[in-house]
């Protein structure tokens, strides 16, 4: 989304739209996994993986906020952008870890 936005040029805003989209791709393809191996795709799964969903579209922004908030420059939104987001997935990522350990 930042590459898209901070683009100078078609080419940039293009690449940076194919990489959100590939972005919007991973987080649906990874609550589904996580509901489908951690949740057991019980009838409670569906809810989970929405509320992943959704938890998803909501730290990304908040990221870029908090980014503004402590100092507004490129790299502060960046930094934050991409370091909050990976800390929140940490939870979700260790019980796959965990699986693949076995």
């Amino acid at each position: 989304f930042g590459a898209t936005v901070l683009a100078g040029s078609i080419p940039a805003i293009v690449v940076g739209l194919v990489l959100f989209g590939l972005g919007q791709a991973a987080v649906y393809y990874t609550a589904l996994y996580y509901v489908m191996q951690v949740g057991s795709a019980d009838v409670d799964a569906a809810s989970t993986h929405e509320g992943l969903i959704g938890l998803g579209y909501a730290a990304g922004p908040s990221a870029a906020a908090l980014g503004v908030a402590i100092g507004g420059g490129t790299a502060a939104v960046v930094t934050t952008s991409l370091a909050l987001p990976l800390l929140a997935a940490w939870p979700a990522v260790r019980p796959w870890i965990r699986a693949r350990s076995r």
